[in-house]
């Protein structure tokens, strides 16, 4: 290290400078993959595209229906449903389930008494049209 003058040689700050720069490198991959599990975890399914959830100080819609019916599955546990009372005025929402939930086209969902149908956010898609939609993202909680 020392070249006898009490000075450190210049190939030995080099070298380990570059140590250095390699340690941050897998420091920064480690981190990398550490937070991308991190991200798969604990949002998993529930990063849907175009989902945008209500803070906690907004309060959400409560819809008074006792029956839904899928009008389009899109995962294993969201779809676009419709009131199965359909009226003309009623609103297309896009139906958050549980992790469990496997929906399908045309399913009708009966929501049990002491449950309600509550707006938990918003849903933005395109129709087949090209036109852009925004509907309630709804849930079913006690």
């Amino acid at each position: 290290m020392c070249n006898g003058s009490g000075f450190v040689e210049k190939g030995d700050k080099i070298m380990k400078s570059f140590f250095i720069f390699i340690a941050g490198m897998i420091t920064m991959f480690v981190g990398m993959v550490l937070f991308g599990m991190y991200n798969e975890y604990f949002l998993g399914e529930g990063n849907v595209p175009g989902l945008t959830y209500l803070s906690e100080q907004q309060v959400g819609k409560t819809f008074e229906y006792r029956s839904i019916k899928i009008i389009q599955a899109h995962s294993q546990n969201t779809a676009l449903v419709l009131p199965n009372q359909l009226l003309a005025s009623e609103p297309v929402m896009f139906l958050l389930g549980k992790e469990s939930d496997a929906f399908y086209d045309d399913q009708i969902i009966n929501i049990p008494k002491g449950y309600k149908l509550v707006q938990v956010g918003t849903y933005r898609y395109t129709t087949r049209e090209k036109f852009e939609k925004i509907v309630p993202a709804v849930a079913i909680v006690k």
